[in-house]
């Protein structure tokens, strides 16, 4: 085995080891929790597992949340590694999911594969447009992308939410959803009657068109680069705020995307604050797996196991919401801890950023 490849699994097999440590660790500190709750413990993640993964319809499900998280995972991953640091995810998400809803319930008189393939590119469009904003604000005025990307969510997010609610409300009296798409632009299921669809052809198909754009493309080298080394970035020639701007973009569009596919795939329409919960944790997942395009995969999957497993321990124990969503953090938290080998590449981030703003 040549050492470059003895070295890449040395450091794969060493990332699960801790990764298995830390949720080791994490289910023990939820352990007692849960037992100060008033459940047993077995029992508890017994509950959780099989919703989880014990059953055709948990494993559907769990599937379908992994590629929620796919798209969003892969949108932070694409600017993270070009040391962008795009916590905008909420908005951009909400943009792509209204903008494919829209186009759903409007054109219902079109084929229906033709309003899948105008919705996707909508949610796209909306993506990128969502982080258009803190794009041009980082490169022009170098305002922190952290503080505009966030900021800009919320105002996306209450805007789609008036939009809903007082311009397109749902037909049946609903006031936080729009109208239900064209049947005919339901994407097909994989696992009926569960909602897990053929949409995760297109996350992963993505994660491969990622990682070849990483290593045979000219672009993919500079995001390299810029992300990892940005002071050799800037003695090789590579404008720094093309890559910049180029990767925020790339990435509100596959988060946007993500959205649309969730509209296509499962909701058929667009909910007030979907996003919250898969963007923030996509956010999570990535550093799970390691900010590598391969490694969301795995990450994902075990994030959907993870949500799935701690709704079914609200549903069918007595163990409260809160402490089932204190058990979730743990893991995330401490699973995050162990397998953070971006560590590195978040100190080379902080500290461009400081030279930048000094």
């Amino acid at each position: 085995m040549r050492p470059a490849r003895r070295r890449a699994l040395t450091t794969a097999m060493s990332g699960v080891a801790r990764s298995l440590v830390a949720v080791s660790i994490a289910l023990l500190l939820s352990g007692g929790l849960i037992v100060l709750s008033g459940q047993q413990i077995g029992e508890a993640y017994g509950v959780m597992w099989t919703g989880a993964l014990g059953s055709l319809s948990g494993l559907a499900e769990t599937l379908r949340l992994a590629t929620g998280l796919l798209f969003t995972s892969l949108g932070f991953t694409v600017a993270f590694r070009a040391g962008v640091f795009n916590i905008g995810g909420q908005g951009q998400y909400a943009a792509g999911s209204f903008l494919a809803a829209w186009i759903g319930f409007g054109f219902t008189d079109v084929p229906g594969w033709l309003v899948i393939v105008l919705a996707s590119l909508a949610g796209a469009a909306g993506g990128a447009l969502a982080a258009l904003l803190p794009a041009f604000l980082m490169v022009r005025l170098k305002v922190s992308e952290i503080i505009t990307s966030l900021m800009s969510s919320f105002v996306i997010v209450y805007l789609l939410e008036y939009l809903v609610i007082f311009r397109f409300p749902a037909s049946s009296g609903e006031i936080t959803a729009t109208p239900v798409i064209a049947e005919s632009a339901f994407l097909p299921l994989l696992m009926p009657p569960n909602k897990f669809s053929v949409a995760v052809i297109l996350a992963v198909a993505l994660v491969a068109g990622y990682a070849l754009l990483l290593k045979r493309t000219a672009i993919g080298y500079e995001m390299e680069m810029v992300g990892s080394s940005p002071r050799f970035a800037r003695y090789g020639g590579i404008r720094e705020g093309r890559v910049a701007l180029v990767s925020m973009l790339l990435s509100g569009a596959i988060i946007g995307l993500g959205g649309a596919q969730q509209v296509l795939g499962a909701d058929h329409r667009y909910f007030s604050h979907l996003a919250y919960d898969v963007a923030f944790a996509g956010v999570v997942a990535s550093f799970i797996g390691g900010n590598r395009p391969w490694g969301l995969i795995p990450a994902c999957a075990f994030m959907g196991a993870l949500q799935n497993g701690a709704l079914q321990l609200q549903f069918f124990t007595s163990v409260p919401r809160s402490v089932a969503d204190i058990v979730t953090g743990l893991i995330m938290l401490l699973s995050v801890a162990a397998a953070f080998p971006g560590r590195r590449r978040l100190v080379t981030w902080w500290r461009a950023r400081q030279r930048v703003t000094a």
